[in-house]
């Protein structure tokens, strides 16, 4: 919240700190603070095509945020144009992001916000892209001061060996290991070499090492300008040569450097020239096709100055030092390919082009509107290219390259148009000299035409002869210009030429449209229709352009022009690009078709759109409206639908800006049909303007598996963005929910169901929207086939049977292979090579590939022989059930293993692979699905311990168990002893996996057999003193559907012992009280059995949260709030029961938690206070709390408060409903009982269970006897407690017996008078794995022990005198009897009633 209203803040602030650029700040913020900064660039040439660079670094991580934007201060946070967020510390901001926003690359505002008191430093640079550095290939270039050239080493296996040489007079050379893509070289990191190290010496080699998926970057700064080399080196190779680049070196007498040329594409080549430039000394060229290192008396070729030779895919050379010599070595290729069979992309003036280059060469084109000087610059980020540039008046026709050329730079070229050079058309090639990358070109005129606004004054001076250009935004409206002189001439003196083609940028006298010689011209608005603009998608509008000379002297004058309405004319499909200077009022023709308006600000600008239909000559009558679907103004994107059938309306557009706008930003609007049919495979021509979306509506008849659109764009793929959605009145943007992108394959969009199987029946609306402007073809089809993508390195794959047919989409330049696992079924597969794009999705035929595979199968692949390849694998199955694997890697002599990762793999008879495993754990090696013999070879590189292991159609698991557990590497070297083997090989960790804790969070794990899985928690707390004061933590661990005697639980801390002041443990949970202590706890648990789940909670003391299976106990006094929260992940039955000792309690409950401390509860549980008491509420998914709290007790402590502990239980129920409590009940509630022998002897009656409750499987009946005296506050209702202290408490549990209507009991007598009773009746029902239970209280009883004994003596001397009078009268009746014979003896037969005993496992029908 705080932070919310923080980017808000108005800055009121006047200290603003002025910085440079590579001027490392070093400062200090507060908490929720903020600091200004302006940052001035001296000449904005220096930002020219390149990347403007902010880094932060603070200790404090992830508590920064950085705001900057450019020329002016915003007042709020939130309206700086670029930021970061709080995990970023890096912001690299593009020059054509900075070009859209119009800045002027001279002065920038950058704010720096924190959310806690932090020490920072702050560093702005310059960034002009990372270039790629090949192996073997010479790269050489140009620094500038204080700048940071930064260059790409990419490893190519691990523990490789990398030797880097560098040739430069006079610079700092640093190398960094970078993890991630945004990684970059700062000075900060000169300042402090804990990222990477110095280079002091011109031949580095270091060990790549503890890098995996990682890559080195390589910087270079200089104090002034000058010349750099540098060549990464593989010593089992020779130096590459590249067309269009040489190589710098010198080679000592008698000594020789050896160099190769390798040529993929012979297409149009007539010959290559390798020519020697000899600096200084002798030397001489040698050259073969078959040597690899050509000599005096090994070569085809040699010369002292050229060697040429025809087409050749592969040629070796070497310069053989006949002297020392210093030389440079050139390549040029020389082409049958003419200009006339090139197509060339044309370039406008001023206009970047960003383009992303794969092939070899780009061609562009500038056709000159005007004879004047211009400029083509290159920005290359990332990739390193070359551009080679010739007019149309060169002496021949060929493409520009390497061999034919007039101009030629990495950089910039600067051409001059002079009596030597009258040429208007220029050729322009671009090289790429890497695999891959991506540049801008730009070309612009010397000479400036100033642009201005309808509405502006232009005031200028012009002399005799001399020209001055303008130009204004065409609008659909008549338009006044009005010209003043304020010098003594005639106003016809001032002769302005107006042009309204947008060929023609330079009106002169001989081409125009107007000549405006009088002090006033009106233009009228059907001359001012610009429908060559719905063609020329390069420009974004059309303009009014206007040349003004002097027939006589210099003459200062003004020149305004007005608009005489401001109602502007839209014509379909033709946008129209204007300022946020004035509200106007758009109208536009309606047809029978629907029809969407869409709004776009380039700079981010805001505005408030309204469209509603009129009457021609009545714009303030409005029929119905219609809003933007997305109602935020804010958003840059704005879009109106307009229905159809609305053909004899007027549709108006009403266009408000917001007044605070972006200065000098423009905003384009433009009415389109909405939607097109696109039928299957048919063809479509199209374009889009920037910032649009063009929908087109496919129906689907069927159920198919993946769409696929074939977009072929003029230019670059990435100047798109697609939606697809499905609903025929569906319109998808960036905004609303779309079906994802599955994969592009490159003009291949293919989307497919993640959640279903099958596109539904329905009909589908595609949008394309434009990031830049740009033409399209479009056409789609359907196809019941997976496509995915197989990235190197990754996972193998399984083949789901679901997802057959699939093909993998992978590209490689290097040799791999293909193990494809069959376990169960037969599959088909087949394999098609693409070189650098992919042009079709068929397979029907030219397969490299086409097998079929039944078991374990390998397929090897070569490397390519082109600059990329990308391969298209399909997997068919042939029988019904299929069960697969496969799997793609590189050819590698060592296999890194990863934890959990399978590696399967086919070999030969002797044939070896190793894999490469580090860790610092015990692990386990699994082999599976082995067929043939393997033998196993484990060895410990630290130690050279070494174990064998054979393994003969058969799986096995070995246990490697560490001497000492520190980080160390394993060599798996596996070898097949039969003809063939295959194996699959996994990696687990045998012992202890790591997870922290965090206060008040539940942790919910999968535990597997015999691993021990380490738990942490760090705790701060400084004061502890093992007394009541000190703090506690509360640990509880449940488990989910097993017993917790299954599982080995320990606990130790960093810094005390003992940690533990409580322990109970339960049936399925254990509960903790802890001592809060500074330092790490660790709890480690290790499963008995094959899988198991458990939660585990650490809370402290100011709330408790009940877990299910752990009751808690709580010593409380009279009045004292007691807080519980129970956690509900869905929508549950909840069960409570609260139980207290020695009196009476009452609980409530609120799902709000700012409600506790305001005692306000919708939850009313309890009308009066109980001794007991149960409830079961029906609750939502959530968190609630609940109060409890002690409302009277017959026990008081020293301090004379009322005191007694209470047991608090709960348990949810998701999918059953929960057990009543009315099931049971005692038989009775009164307590027999009798002293017999010093021991009493209790007659509890049984609980019995209700007729109406059954069907549960298995019940369990228990009593807790608790005895206490008169002031004992602390009871005990479960049968788990190990707690109790036998000088205050006797406890007992007996089972319940079910042969009679009571369980007794035998009860030792003690020295007191009397006896308090505390029973406790327990059922616990079990239900599958659930555990259900019910607490059942007895009436406390008290058991007068002295008066019971008084009563007894004077009961034995009565029953004395009563036997004696019986025996008197027996001897007298029987002397009266004595001649009766036959005396009858009656008998009673008794029948005693058996109850079942509950507590054995029984099962009730």
């Amino acid at each position: 919240m705080i932070m919310l209203m923080m980017i808000y803040v108005i800055f009121t602030k006047d200290i603003i700190r002025d910085i440079n650029l590579n001027e490392i700040i070093q400062d200090n913020i507060q908490q929720f603070d903020y600091r200004i900064y302006r940052l001035n660039i001296k000449n904005s040439d220096d930002l020219k095509y390149q990347q403007l660079v902010l880094s932060l670094f603070s200790q404090q991580q992830n508590n920064l945020q950085i705001y900057i934007d450019c020329d002016k201060q915003p007042k709020f946070l939130d309206s700086y144009q670029w930021q970061t967020t709080f995990q970023q510390q890096q912001l690299k901001i593009q020059y054509q992001q900075r070009n859209l926003r119009n800045c002027s690359d001279v002065l920038f505002f950058i704010a720096v916000l924190s959310e806690q008191t932090s020490n920072y430093e702050l560093l702005t640079y310059v960034l002009d892209g990372i270039h790629f550095v090949e192996y073997n290939l010479p790269l050489i270039g140009e620094l500038h001061p204080q700048e940071i050239y930064q260059f790409k080493v990419q490893p190519i296996y691990f523990n490789e060996q990398i030797t880097i040489e560098i040739n430069i007079e006079q610079a700092q050379s640093y190398l960094k290991k970078c993890f991630k893509d945004d990684c970059l070289i700062t000075k900060y990191d000169y300042n402090n070499t804990f990222n990477g190290e110095l280079i002091d010496k011109n031949t580095y080699t270091f060990i790549n090492s503890d890098c995996y998926n990682c890559y080195y970057l390589l910087g270079l700064l200089s104090e002034y300008k000058q010349f750099f080399r540098i060549l990464v080196i593989n010593d089992q190779l020779q130096i590459k040569l590249k067309e269009g680049l040489y190589d710098q070196f010198q080679v000592e007498q008698g000594s020789s450097l050896y160099y190769i040329y390798n040529k993929s594409d012979l297409t149009n080549i007539k010959q290559i020239k390798f020519q020697l430039n000899q600096i200084t000394g002798d030397c001489i060229l040698y050259g073969s096709s078959q040597n690899i290192q050509p000599s005096q008396s090994n070569y085809d070729s040699k010369d002292d100055y050229q060697i040429i030779i025809n087409k050749t895919r592969q040629y070796y050379l070497s310069v053989y030092g006949r002297s020392s010599c210093k030389y440079r070595i050139y390549t040029i290729v020389e082409r049958e390919q003419t200009i006339n069979q090139t197509q060339f992309k044309q370039l406008e003036n001023g206009i970047s082009v960003l383009h992303k280059q794969r092939q070899l060469y780009s061609f562009f084109i500038i056709q000159l509107e005007i004879l004047l000087d211009f400029s083509i610059k290159l920005q290359s980020n990332p990739g390193n290219f070359m551009m080679y540039v010739k007019s149309n008046i060169s002496d021949n026709n060929e493409i520009p390259d390497s061999n034919s050329y007039q101009w030629k730079d990495t950089k910039c070229i600067n051409i001059n148009i002079d009596k030597d050079n009258q040429a208007i058309i220029y050729y322009i090639s671009v090289q790429l000299l890497n695999t891959e990358g991506e540049f801008i070109i730009e070309y612009k005129l010397h000479d400036k035409i100033k642009v201005y606004e309808i509405g502006d004054k232009i005031i200028d001076s012009v002399g005799e002869n001399q020209i001055k250009y303008y130009k204004f935004p065409m609008l659909e409206r008549d338009l006044l210009f009005i010209k003043e002189i304020f010098t003594e001439n005639q106003i016809t003196n001032l002769i302005i030429y107006i042009s309204l083609n947008q060929t023609n940028i330079f009106p002169k006298e001989q081409s125009n449209n107007y000549i405006f010689l009088n002090s006033n011209l009106t233009i009228p608005q059907q001359e001012l229709i610009c429908h060559h603009q719905c063609q020329n998608l390069k420009k974004n509008q059309c303009f009014i352009y206007l040349s003004v000379t002097s027939l006589s002297g210099i003459i200062f004058y003004t020149i305004t022009t007005q608009q005489l309405n401001n109602k502007i004319l839209l014509h379909e499909g033709c946008p129209l690009t204007l300022s946020f200077q004035q509200d106007i009022l758009f109208y536009y023709f309606l047809n029978e078709k629907e029809v969407t308006i869409q709004w776009y600000s380039q700079g981010g600008s805001q505005a408030k759109l309204l469209a509603y239909l009129g009457y021609l000559n009545d714009s303030k009558f409005s029929y119905e409206q219609f809003q933007p679907q997305n109602s935020n103004p804010s958003y840059p994107i704005q879009t109106i639908i307009i229905p159809q059938n609305n053909q004899e309306y007027i549709l108006y557009i009403q266009v408000q800006p917001f007044l605070q706008h972006f200065e000098n930003d423009m905003y384009s609007i433009g009415v389109y049909e909405t939607v097109k049919i696109l039928n299957q495979l048919e063809k479509i021509q199209d374009h889009v303007e920037k910032g649009q979306i063009k929908y087109y509506m496919l129906i689907i008849n069927e159920n198919i598996k993946s769409i696929i659109f074939n977009i072929q764009i003029l230019g670059d793929q990435e100047q798109i963005l697609i939606f697809l959605q499905q609903g025929v009145n569906s319109r998808p943007n960036n905004l609303i929910q779309s079906i994802q992108l599955s994969l592009q394959i490159d003009t291949f969009y293919i989307f497919r169901q993640t959640q279903k199987r099958f596109f539904q029946q329905d009909q589908y609306i595609l949008g394309i929207q434009g990031e830049f402007d740009c033409e399209f073809q479009l056409s789609y089809q359907l196809q019941n086939i997976f496509y995915l993508f197989y990235p190197n390195g990754y996972l193998p794959q399984e083949i789901m049977e679901e997802r057959i047919p699939t093909i993998f989409l992978y590209q490689q330049k290097s040799p791999f292979k293909i193990i494809l696992a069959v376990f169960i079924g037969t599959i088909s597969i087949r394999a098609k090579c693409f070189h650098n794009q992919v042009t079709s999705l068929d397979f029907t035929d030219s397969f490299i590939l086409d097998d079929i595979a039944q078991e374990f199968k390998l397929f090897q692949f070569d490397a390519c022989q082109y600059e990329q390849c990308q391969y298209l694998i399909q997997i068919i199955k042939i029988e019904y059930e299929t069960q697969a694997v496969i799997q793609i890697q590189t050819n590698q002599k060592t296999i890194e293993l990863f934890e959990n990762t399978p590696q399967y793999e086919v070999l030969k008879q002797y044939e070896q692979i190793e894999y490469i495993f580090q860790t610092q754990y015990h692990f386990l090696i699994k082999l599976n699905n082995v067929y043939g013999q393997i033998q196993v070879c484990v060895k410990d590189q630290h130690n050279n311990n070494t174990q064998y292991y054979q393994v003969d159609n058969n799986m096995k698991i070995i246990e490697y168990i560490m001497t000492k557990l520190t980080h160390a590497s394993f060599i798996i070297s596996i070898e097949c002893l039969t003809p063939y083997a295959n194996f699959q090989i996994l990696i687990n960790r045998k012992n202890q996996k790591i997870s922290n804790l965090n206060l008040g969070q539940i942790l919910n794990k999968q535990l597997v057999n015999l691993e021990q899985n380490l738990f942490c928690y760090q705790s701060f707390t400084s004061v502890f003193n093992y007394n009541n004061t000190s703090k506690l933590l509360t640990l509880q661990i449940q488990t989910i559907y097993t017993s917790i005697e299954f599982f080995d639980i320990q606990l130790n801390h960093s810094n005390a012992n003992p940690i533990i002041l409580i322990q109970k443990q339960y049936k399925k949970g254990i509960f903790y009280k802890l001592y809060d202590v500074y330092g790490k706890y660790n709890l480690i648990i290790t499963p008995k059995i094959t899988q198991s789940y458990i939660s585990i909670l650490l809370s402290d003391e100011n709330i408790h949260t009940l877990m299910d299976s752990i009751p808690q106990y709580q010593l409380t006094k009279v009045g004292q709030p007691n807080f519980y929260q129970i956690l509900l992940p869905q929508k549950s039955t909840l069960f409570i029961e609260i139980l207290t000792c020695r009196g009476t309690v009452l609980i409530q409950g609120t799902s709000n938690p700012s409600n506790l401390n305001k005692q306000i509860f919708e939850i009313q549980i309890m009308n009066k206070p109980e001794q007991y008491f149960n409830a079961i509420l029906q609750l939502e998914e959530g968190i609630y709390y609940f109060l409890v709290k002690l409302i009277s007790s017959q026990v008081k402590d020293e301090n004379q408060n009322r005191i007694s502990n209470y047991y608090i239980r709960q348990q949810t129920f998701n999918n059953v409903e929960p057990i009543p409590y009315s099931a049971f009940k005692f038989s009775n509630v009164t307590l027999n009982w009798n002293i017999i022998s010093n021991q009493v002897i209790i007659e509890i009656p049984n609980l019995i269970q209700d007729y109406q409750f059954s069907v549960q499987p298995q019940i369990t009946i228990y009593y807790i006897i608790q005895q206490f005296q008169q002031d004992e506050f602390v009871c005990i209702y479960e049968s788990y407690s190990n707690d109790t202290n036998n000088n205050t408490s006797l406890f007992k549990i007996e089972q319940s017996s079910s042969q009679d209507n009571t369980t007794k009991i035998q009860l030792n007598i003690t020295d007191s008078s009397k006896i308090n009773l505390n029973i406790i009746g327990k059922v616990e029902i079990f239900s599958g794995v659930e555990l259900y239970e019910l607490t059942y209280p007895f009436p406390i009883t008290e058991l007068n022990l002295e008066g019971k004994q008084t009563q007894e003596e004077d009961n034995q001397i009565l029953y004395y005198l009563i036997l004696l009078l019986i025996i008197l009268i027996v001897l007298f009746i029987s002397r009266l009897l004595y001649k009766q014979r036959n005396i009858q003896v009656q008998s009673q037969n008794s029948k005693n009633l058996q109850i079942e005993m509950n507590y054995q496992t029984l099962y009730l029908k």
